[in-house]
């Protein structure tokens, strides 16, 4: 992938050379707008948005926590390359070129107002995929497959800061990472799993049992299906 950079005024942009109109992709779809699609999301507000080059998921950066009632979507402005969506663009970058299972990165952008900015991040949108919390509400997964995803990510090294069954991707080729903001590589020796990565694999957990408690006939029994996980998991390593 060839990377192109845009500064101009207060908008700063980096995205994939192979778009021509990487403004376009960024621009917010109006709430009426029959080419995009509200997806269902964490904090971010997120779009599946129609392109020439093929649909794209569009993410606008949202607080969460107590702060959110104060600033929605403005974050601290520290440099271009200290914001949310370089960053991530970055990472998700160095993760597909490395071939791990993420969505091609294809626009991010800041929109600096004074000391503060608002972001957005573009990627290619995979088409027939649902997320995991809402795959197990039809049907079981295969617990195997999802552990040996999980340990390609941690032997390279990739912390990710938010790993629910929400952020994970069903498809037909497999299991998918998405939203690593305030995602980051750290050390990992290859056959050796550390503490973060075990905290990683925990949060996990805590999400499923937590779908499990809120939702009547979500498919993980805890007992059957982590082990499962795990055993793949360990079984990669070596």
């Amino acid at each position: 992938m060839h990377v192109a950079e845009i500064i101009e005024h207060q908008r700063h942009i980096v995205y994939d050379a192979a778009i021509k109109d990487p403004m376009m992709v960024l621009q917010l779809p109006a709430a009426t707008e029959e080419s995009a699609q509200r997806a269902a999301a964490g904090r971010g507000q997120t779009w599946i948005v129609s392109h020439v080059t093929g649909a794209v998921v569009l993410r606008h950066y949202r607080r969460g926590g107590v702060i959110a009632r104060i600033v929605s979507d403005r974050y601290l402005w520290l440099g271009w390359q200290h914001t949310r969506p370089y960053r991530e663009w970055q990472l998700l970058k160095i993760l597909y070129d490395a071939g791990l299972p993420v969505p091609q990165p294809v626009a991010a952008q800041a929109y600096r107002e004074g000391l503060s900015y608002t972001a957005d991040l573009a990627t290619r949108y995979l088409e027939n995929s649902q997320p995991l919390s809402h795959f197990l509400l039809q049907q079981s997964t295969d617990w195997q497959v999802l552990g040996q995803m999980l340990r390609r990510f941690h032997r390279a090294g990739v912390w990710h800061a938010d790993l629910n069954a929400h952020n994970i991707l069903c498809t037909a080729q497999g299991p998918y990472l998405i939203d690593f903001d305030r995602g980051r590589l750290l050390a990992a020796e290859k056959d050796q799993i550390t503490g973060w990565m075990q905290a990683n694999l925990a949060r996990l957990l805590r999400s499923l049992r937590k779908l499990k408690r809120q939702t009547p006939g979500f498919y993980f029994e805890e007992t059957r299906d982590w082990p499962q996980l795990l055993a793949a998991y360990h079984a990669a390593e070596r």
